[in-house]
């Protein structure tokens, strides 16, 4: 996709759609728009805050005053239903709700979600000089850390819901609440990010590029969790987590990544010898296969 249509994607979503549920939630009567659906269908939640990332990136990037423009009113009108959200008509997110919900506390936001919205508020900030884009990140990330579960129940292999371990990618959280503590200095953010460490996972890194127990987890998140390790070395300057940074990077070129460029068969790592880590494709019958639910396709994530 080139640059022009993603931002003509981007750009031709309508507003009201994208804002739908949350006016819903915070209680405004004939709400304009419609849900976008599938796992939008409560809300945009599970792609709001990456949208706000990618257009106050791009706008960065070509000067697009339209896109900056569009991502700034999506910030203000988000800003106006928090209160109402956060006050108890929000539900949950769809995508990472369950243990993670926090209640209407939290305007509706989960980990993985709450994550996202943090980067898009940092980038908003950051790149589009939003006025209200930091004090909004402040509000949810007081809120979060109030309310959220903090099981952090490691990924494993089996059963499937845990693959992403419990709340789900809880793992990623940390990246974009250092980088909230180095744009702002507050030290809720780097306490919040603190908790969100991964040792469990990370620490099979830290003295081999080949370890022998770091397949069948949830392929994308776990290269995603190692930006919170760099973080955290940024953070820190504790050696410990760019020696883990590097080994993982040989491991992922060596042993995980096939020839284009992709990685991840059916969302998982495999093998160091290319061997999947999961083995019900191969060994139920094609009609249960297509009838497990959660699974998606067995394509490598590119």
């Amino acid at each position: 996709m080139s640059r022009t249509h993603g931002r003509d994607f981007y750009y031709g979503l309508s507003n009201d759609d994208i804002l739908h549920g949350y006016r819903v939630a915070a209680g405004t009567a004939n709400a304009p728009g419609r849900a976008l659906g599938g796992w939008c269908s409560p809300n945009s939640n599970t792609v709001f805050g990456q949208w706000l990332q990618s257009m106050a990136r791009m706008q960065r990037a070509y000067g697009d005053k339209d896109l900056l423009e569009k991502a700034n009113v999506l910030v203000s009108e988000y800003a106006k239903c928090w209160p109402g959200m956060s006050s108890g008509a929000a539900r949950g997110s769809g995508r990472g709700t369950p243990g993670g919900a926090g209640g209407s506390a939290t305007g509706g936001l989960s980990h993985y979600p709450y994550e996202k919205l943090v980067g898009g508020l940092l980038d908003m900030h950051h790149y589009g000089g939003h006025p209200e884009a930091l004090a909004l990140c402040d509000k949810i990330t007081a809120a979060a850390a109030a309310n959220f579960n903090r099981d952090r129940l490691p990924a494993n292999r089996e059963p499937w819901a845990l693959h992403s371990g419990r709340p789900g990618e809880w793992y990623t959280m940390a990246e974009n609440l250092y980088r909230a503590y180095q744009l702002t200095g507050k030290s809720m953010y780097k306490e919040f990010a603190d908790v969100w460490l991964y040792p469990a996972y990370w620490d099979k890194f830290a003295e081999t590029g080949d370890p022998k127990d770091a397949q069948g987890v949830h392929a994308y998140s776990h290269c995603n969790t190692f930006a919170s390790a760099a973080l955290a070395y940024d953070v820190t300057g504790d050696a410990k987590y760019l020696r883990i940074l590097k080994n993982f990077y040989d491991w992922m070129q060596k042993r995980q990544t096939y020839a284009t460029g992709g990685y991840g068969p059916d969302e998982r790592f495999v093998y160091s010898d290319g061997r999947w880590a999961i083995r019900w494709r191969f060994t139920r019958p094609a009609s249960s296969a297509r009838a497990a639910p959660g699974r998606r396709s067995s394509y490598p994530n590119t």
